[in-house]
């Protein structure tokens, strides 16, 4: 996987998200770190629905706040799918006057997430 830019839900932070960071639902709403220090069952319980953006380095941040659980996998899904997106081009046989035989490619493009408002 190569890099995604992703944009918070209040346009006020744009994150690289790659290989060394993971993307979680949970029902907090501090930043805390997930891998350093795991919440109790009574701090989880916060009513909100939110997707945090966790660093290697063990920090995290918010990337927006949804009205369902069901959503934000909804959009983690969509995430997802951008991660897997390249450009590809098939190529081609040579068969024109003139032209060489091209090999199949894919490269990997930028790409940007913008978190939904709702």
């Amino acid at each position: 996987m190569s890099k995604v830019y992703i944009r918070s839900q209040k346009k006020d932070g744009l994150y690289i998200f790659d290989n060394t960071q993971g993307i979680r639902y949970s029902t907090q709403d501090k930043e805390e770190s997930f891998f350093l220090s795991p919440l109790l069952e009574s701090e989880k319980q916060t009513g909100k629905n939110c997707i945090f953006l966790y660093f290697s380095s063990g920090g995290c941040r918010k990337l927006g706040e949804y009205e369902s659980k069901e959503r934000c996998l909804e959009i983690i899904d969509e995430i997802q799918g951008v991660c897997g997106q390249y450009l590809y081009a098939p190529g081609n046989t040579g068969f024109l006057i003139g032209s060489e035989a091209t090999p199949p490619m894919a490269a990997v493009i930028p790409r940007l997430y913008q978190m939904p408002e709702k």
